[in-house]
């Protein structure tokens, strides 16, 4: 393991986990997204934890000084009995690269709660922070402590009336659906389950299934342990961009934590949109 960061002793034993996973081709737009940490001054409150897929990637995410432990994916794969060649490109959304690259989330995630035994929220590259998500995760009565928490990823269209609810635990209203890119876990048993049981099910003799598409499909029992957050803290793409171009006035009723450019592909046109709506740190 490589530390760019702080030494562990410089954080709190008790910080929870901001998590990430990139290769080289993804590196600055994930650098983007650790430094919109820094950029909202709660990265000390914070072990900022970053699992690459190459070595240029770790190159690039040190040169930028953001203050992040930087491991190997050798590591978090040396359990993982399945043969994969690690892709140094980025990869647009829907191909069976990119699928690939989705599944290495998940030994990241169970590498982290096993070896950190803390909160670990798992954080996308084009996702930027503009407050501490723990503002609302350990203040909002609704939550239930033993879920994973997940990003809702309803197309604005379907959802728009949604802004502002949490839902119970287990509830998905029609159009909605977990989205796999901000997941935020605890490491209890029944959390390590969930992460193998989407990882397993990824993964067939012909392909790489997509891993959203898994988990919003996993048993309900599973499903059971998953709650939704609520569309205005928690911004997707398909909210937030379509929103800017159009409905201000709801757009100004927000009180985003995180604001995610999903919903549009090509790492240039995420990379173009945060810069235009003032997202861009680096």
């Amino acid at each position: 393991m490589t530390r760019e960061g702080p030494s562990p002793d410089s954080v709190a034993a008790d910080s929870p986990i901001l998590l990430w996973v990139t290769n080289s081709g993804a590196a600055e737009i994930t650098a983007n997204s650790i430094k919109s940490v820094r950029n909202a001054g709660f990265a000390d409150r914070y072990r900022l934890v970053l699992v690459h897929c190459d070595d240029q990637a770790r190159d690039l995410i040190a040169d930028h000084s953001l203050g992040v432990e930087l491991v190997p994916m050798s590591v978090p794969l040396s359990d993982v009995k399945i043969d994969l060649v690690l892709s140094r490109e980025y990869h647009d959304y829907g191909t069976q690269t990119f699928r690939q690259v989705c599944f290495l989330r998940y030994p990241a995630i169970r590498y982290a709660l096993l070896t950190y035994r803390r909160r670990t929220i798992y954080v996308d590259g084009d996702i930027v922070f503009l407050k501490n998500p723990a503002l609302y995760l350990d203040n909002e009565p609704k939550l239930r402590h033993d879920c994973v928490f997940a990003q809702n990823d309803g197309k604005l269209e379907f959802v728009k009336d949604q802004i502002g609810r949490q839902y119970e635990p287990g509830y998905f209203p029609h159009k909605t659906r977990i989205c796999t890119g901000f997941t935020v876990w605890s490491p209890l048993r029944a959390h390590l389950e969930i992460v193998k049981a989407v990882a397993q099910r990824m993964v067939t003799p012909e392909r790489f299934e997509s891993d959203q598409r898994t988990f919003n499909w996993l048993p309900r029992s599973a499903r059971s342990r998953v709650q939704l957050l609520p569309l205005d803290k928690f911004v997707n793409g398909s909210f937030y961009f379509n929103l800017a171009k159009g409905d201000r006035g709801i757009l100004d009723a927000l009180d985003p934590h995180i604001i995610h450019a999903n919903w549009m592909v090509g790492l240039e046109t995420k990379t173009q949109a945060l810069k235009e709506a003032g997202l861009w740190y680096l």
